[in-house]
Formats: structure tokens, sequence, C-alpha cells
């Protein structure tokens, strides 16, 4: 406005000027005293923003998700103030909002070179080297940053997802527990701190973590989620139901929920809601390969029938574990094993004649340490492979195995079969990795017993429960 305001004038004072030059020309007398022209006004300039009115407008943007112009803005900053530290670092955490890592690695070593000791823009080295799957190096970039700044909760809770992928879970626990001190109200550390837990097998400590989590923040769907199905592991099923109808409700496409529910619906005997549980769960994913299994459930519901019976509660102090088994069977001890079988007598034969007179389960506690020694394996073998090596061993064969989880720790099941001193059986064979320990399970029958006995073996198995050994 003030250069087109100044262009009027000029042209006005120019017109001016012509009209009087022409009167005097036509000899009108004495020429008019000329008139003073006022000096041209200059136009106010306009100020050129500084480099921290750039880096203050590029927070804003970032702030609001304007990353293009976010970037714009820091580069702004940077031209006219190239050692600008935070403007790199803060142009390094836009490029990694953008997925460029490449150019956010190159800004936050930038900042460093201008700045070692600032243990932010180590952090932020960090997160651009693992962004580009470079993990360990992501993971001296974060020990740096704490080094630093012991107390610097960010880089704390990246160090742990950095351990995490590696499979690091201890490491990744105490990193996650730092950065919960540091900030204790963070319901998102809180529920990592679970989920690190979970992965070591520590189920108690999980749900206590993810409990932390969903007090501070009850609308986080996954800690919800987690927490009933935790809760269905440790057979707090009224405590599962509630978590999950909570996650439900904040998420309601999270299917696998429902399977979970039906599931702690129908150890409370809650018929109908299982039932509506379980058929949601089938509409949503009806091609889960357990389907028969869920129809069987639903069908079984539906006719009225009652939860089967939960047995005996049978509890193995030196073994650390715990177990239900059917009513009236005879069983004998022997430190951390125990023995089930068809009949009293059948308990002082061998494994090959006792077969003959029915069933035998055996369920037993060993070092995790000796048994992997035993197999030539890694003490952080998986189940499977736990499996299959002692199949292996037996001289047995193996058909179908099943790996997961049972209450909180790693297990699997495999059917096996055979012979035993010319004795032909069939069976299962199921271990679970519980602290510095193996629990196994062995049940046994005849080719023509097993199928009618599998349910009972495997309601056992799967009853197992663990604690402290005594």
């Amino acid at each position: 406005m003030h250069i087109e305001r100044s262009r009027t004038y000029l042209w006005a004072v120019a017109a001016l000027t012509l009209v009087g030059t022409l009167l005097a020309g036509c000899g009108g007398g004495e020429p008019p005293a000329p008139t003073a022209v006022p000096p041209t006004p200059t136009a106010a300039a306009s100020p050129t923003p500084s480099a921290s009115e750039h880096m203050a407008l590029g927070l804003d943007y970032r702030d609001q998700g304007q990353l293009d112009e976010a970037v714009a803005a820091f580069k702004e900053a940077i031209e006219l103030e190239p050692d600008f530290v935070e403007a790199h670092y803060n142009l390094g955490l836009t490029y990694a909002d953008q997925e460029e890592y490449e150019l956010a690695l190159a800004e936050q070593q930038e900042a460093i070179d201008l700045a070692p000791d600032l243990a932010e823009a180590h952090n932020g080295l960090g997160m651009a080297y693992y962004g580009l799957g470079q993990v360990d190096e992501a993971i001296a970039a974060y020990q740096q940053a704490v080094e630093l700044d012991p107390d610097l909760s960010d880089a704390h809770f990246n160090l742990g997802h950095a351990y995490s992928d590696l499979g690091q879970h201890g490491q990744a626990l105490a990193a996650y527990r730092e950065a919960a001190q540091l900030e204790p109200d963070d319901h998102e550390i809180h529920h990592n701190v679970g989920v690190a837990c979970i992965k070591q097998g520590m189920v108690n400590e999980a749900i206590e973590a993810w409990e932390t989590a969903a007090g501070i923040n009850p609308d986080f769907a996954e800690t919800q989620y987690a927490l009933g199905l935790a809760y269905v592991d440790v057979k707090r099923y009224a405590d599962a139901v509630e978590a999950l109808n909570q996650a439900l409700t904040l998420e309601p496409d999270r299917d696998r929920a429902y399977k979970h529910l039906g599931v702690a619906h129908y150890a409370l005997r809650q018929d109908a809601e299982a039932i509506e549980a379980f058929e949601t769960y089938l509409r949503l994913q009806p091609d889960d390969p357990d389907r028969p299994t869920i129809e069987a459930t639903i069908a079984e519901l539906q006719g009225g029938g009652a939860a089967p019976e939960t047995g005996v509660e049978y509890r193995n102090g030196p073994g650390g574990y715990s177990l239900r088994y059917p009513e009236g069977v005879p069983y004998v001890e022997q430190d951390t094993m125990v023995t089930f079988a068809a009949s009293q007598a059948a308990l002082d034969l061998a494994p090959e004649e006792a077969v003959a007179e029915g069933p035998v389960v055996m369920f037993d506690a060993s070092s995790l340490e000796e048994v992997a020694g035993d197999f030539g394996l890694a003490e952080d073998a998986t189940p499977k492979e736990f499996l299959e090596a002692m199949v292996e061993d037996l001289g047995a064969e193996m058909g179908e195995l099943e790996a997961g989880q049972l209450g909180g720790y790693p297990g699997g099941l495999a059917e096996i079969g055979g012979t035993m001193d010319e004795t032909a059986y069939a069976g299962g064979l199921g271990i679970v990795l519980v602290e510095g320990q193996v629990i196994g399970a062995y049940g046994m029958a005849t080719p023509d017993q097993w199928p009618g006995f599998r349910s009972t073996f495997e309601g056992m198995f799967f009853s197992l429960s663990f604690f402290e050994p005594e």
C-alpha cells in the first residue's frame, strides 16, 4: 500500500508542475512563486524475520502437523544462522516424522557436531538410525543420550523399543522401568513395561503394569485388551470380562477380543454371553482355524450343556506347579514329578506295562539349563525346538504341534506315537518354560484308547498354573 500511495502522489506532483509551465508560457504576468515540492515519502521496510522467529514458526507448524511448512521454516532459520543447533535438531525430528531418515540422520549429526553434549540430539540420532533399521547403532546413540542426561525419559523409552526388537527383553524391561520412574504418570510407558514383562513370562508383573496404565488412562484400548488376555491366562475371568468389554467399547472391531471374551464367559458359566461373544467372533473371523471347536462349544451351550467339571486340584510344591485332574484318579508323587494312572496297581508298573492297564499321565519340573544341555539346545530355544528334540530322543513320531502361551509363559503341545518295548502307544507331549524351569507333561494310552482320553490329558495340561517352588 505504501508503494502505491507513493506512486499516486508522484503522479499528482508532475501534473501540477506541467500546468504551471504552460501558464508561464502564455505571458500571463509574473510567474507564480514556485510551489515547494514536499519530499517523497520513503516506504517503511517490512521487518525480516529472525532465525529465532523462523524457528518458532517451524515449531508451531510441526505441532499442527504441517510438516512441509515446518521443514521450510527450520531451513530458513539455518540459512540465517548456520550454527543454530536447535534448528538442526528440530529439522531432524521433522524429517523423521516424514520418514526421511537419511536426512534426519544428517541433521542430528550436525546438531551433535555443534553441541556434542546435547543429549536430545543423540536421542534424535538414535531415532533416525532406528527408522533406518540400524538397531545396534540406535542403541549406541540412545545409550549416549542417557549417559549425558540420565533424566531424559524419551531416550530410556526408545532404548526399550530397540532392545525389544532384538529380543533382549530383560534390557528392554529395565529401560522401560527407568522411563516409568521418570514419568510415572505416562500410561504408554507403563503399558510397555507390561509388554516387556509378558515377553519374559512374568504375567503377574505384566498385569500390575497394565493395571497402572489403565488407572492413568482407562480409554487406551490396547492396555484393556492386554489386561483381558492376561486375566484369562491367570483365570481371573470376571476381571477379564470387564477389561475386554472396555476394550471393545473403545474399539468395537478388535475381533480377537470377542474370542477371549467368550472363553471368559464360558468359564464363568455365563452361557448366553459366551454364545454371543463366540458368534460375533466367527462373523468377524469366519476362517479361524479354531472354528470347528468354537462351533462345537456354541452347540454345547445352546444345548444347555454345562462346562466340563474342573476336577480336583493337585499341587506340587517342589516343582512350583498345580493342575486339575479327574476326581478319583490315583497318583503317586516323587519330588517334582507326579504320575496319574488308571488304577493304583498300574502306578507300580513300568510305563509300557501301565499303558496296557489304561492311560498314564506324568508331569515333572526340571531345570531349564539341565534340559537344554541334555538335548544340546540353547537355553533360549523355543518350545517347538524343545519338543522336537524330546520327541526325537523318545524315538517317537510327532504329529500336530501347537505352540503358544500357557499362564503367560511360552509353551507347546504335540501329538506323538510310537512303541515302547514292542508296546504301541499314542499320546501327547507338552512343555511350558517357566522362569528357569521346564514343566513337562506326558500322556500315553493304547492307540484305541487315546482318542477318547486325549481331551482329558489336554484339560489337565491346560489347567496348569505356576508359583514359586517351595
